[in-house]
């Protein structure tokens, strides 16, 4: 699980979701940059702690390569809604619809979002399978 600030990223990515990815990639695997030609150089050393999570950043970052970068971008910023608190009593990791500030065409065009009964579902954080 990472916590992260979606602001902050969102605004030293300048929007960009490959940049937006790699933070995300420095985020979950916490390595030290090989050298300043490393794409994670740019971010190292960087605070992007927030009340925003993801359970499972691993598997989005895995299976990245079967989505586009737009709707990984997508899926994390969508997931920044999340109630952190609500996750740790009741181990909740959907979003209600209602608390979606942005337009729900996000959600029905991005295949790692799912909406079922008013609830914006998350490809890798509430499938247990995919649970580290």
């Amino acid at each position: 699980m990472i916590k992260y600030n979606w602001e902050k990223i969102y605004r030293e990515a300048k929007g960009d979701s490959v940049s937006i990815l790699t933070i995300i990639h420095l985020l979950t695997y916490k390595r030290i940059p090989a050298s300043r030609k490393d794409k994670t150089y740019k971010y190292f050393g960087k605070s992007f702690l927030g009340d925003s999570f993801l359970c499972n950043p691993r598997q989005l970052l895995v299976e990245r390569r079967n989505y586009s970068n737009k709707e990984a971008a997508e899926y994390i910023a969508v997931a920044s809604y999340r109630n952190y608190f609500e996750f740790m009593q009741s181990g909740k990791t959907t979003l209600e619809l209602l608390h979606l500030p942005v337009d729900t065409t996000i959600v029905n065009r991005n295949r790692l979002l799912h909406l079922k009964d008013g609830l914006i579902h998350f490809e890798f954080e509430d499938n247990a399978k995919w649970r580290t």
